[in-house]
């Protein structure tokens, strides 16, 4: 069964352009993979892919990886979704890395729609307008919380896979420890 497994499933919150799939794609997925959480591939999907079957077609493409549900927002009002969604998430943790990534004020909107909804999300990622270096040590954080080895993502940035994150405008300098 799943009820002892790691729950590793994410809410990545953020304005317009911050990276937030960035975010998801290239530091938490190589990262957690890179260790072995994930063996899986990682399957992007919209609220179009996760009609009718979508869900279920998507979810087992993604297994022992990670579905990352880019403006999940927009499955309000879309109850049959969002319903398989709470049924599934909780069943699925073992197998499937559940990302759901949008704006903040469209996503709290969503996440109240339905009860059982941000009980499946254990984690949740806010990013302001950060730069590439702090969204970096973000995702260093998460490593460092769930007890994965953190050298990880500085071997992937060393070996240039993360920092190409289309960021483009540091607001401010990372504050150093």
């Amino acid at each position: 069964g799943s009820e002892g497994s790691p729950n590793y499933n994410c809410i990545v919150l953020g304005n317009s352009g911050v990276g937030k799939s960035t975010l998801a794609e290239n530091v938490l997925y190589p990262a957690l993979k890179k260790i072995g959480v994930l063996t899986g591939k990682l399957v992007k999907v919209s609220k179009e892919d996760l009609k009718g079957k979508g869900y279920a077609a998507k979810q087992k493409e993604a297994k022992f990886g990670m579905l990352l549900v880019d403006e999940a927002y927009a499955l309000t009002g879309c109850e049959s979704v969002t319903n398989e969604f709470v049924n599934k998430i909780h069943k699925e943790r073992s197998s499937v890395m559940m990302v759901v990534v949008g704006y903040q004020q469209e996503m709290s909107i969503w996440l109240r729609s339905n009860q059982g909804l941000q009980a499946r999300f254990e984690h949740t990622i806010v990013i302001s307008d950060y730069s590439a270096e702090e969204l970096v040590n973000i995702g260093m954080r998460f490593v460092e919380e769930n007890e994965i080895d953190g050298c990880v993502l500085l071997d992937l940035v060393e070996q240039g896979q993360i920092g190409e994150l289309g960021i483009t405008k540091p607001l401010h300098q990372s504050k150093p420890g």
